[in-house]
């Protein structure tokens, strides 16, 4: 996504006066949140391999398995479920890329 926003940035330049992104609410905004619904995990994803809440080729919660050894690894828990998977990370002894939010007043 971002190298998308990067070409966004530099196509917007020299062709409008200003770019703002503005969040709608799926409510106001039923024919873009419905398009959106309609693509699969299989489809929008980048890695061959992950874990899931719904469909996904290693299983439903990746809380609950064994990762597998040997692999550059990624999570993008949500705010609430990132306590345990650096519980998991530490008890497995694995090395993770974790993305988490920076949110100081949720501290």
């Amino acid at each position: 996504m971002s190298q998308l926003a990067r070409h966004l940035l530099l196509w917007s330049q020299h062709r409008l006066k200003s770019l703002r992104a503005t969040h709608i609410p799926g409510d106001l905004n039923r024919v873009a949140d419905s398009l959106s619904q309609q693509i699969s995990l299989r489809e929008s994803t980048h890695c061959k391999l992950w874990y899931s809440l719904t469909e996904a080729p290693l299983g439903i919660d990746a809380l609950a398995h064994s990762w597998l050894r040997d692999l550059r690894k990624y999570a993008f828990p949500p705010v609430s479920l990132i306590a345990q998977t650096l519980c998991k990370v530490r008890e497995d002894r694995e090395q993770v890329f974790l993305v988490a939010l920076f949110w100081p007043i949720k501290t």
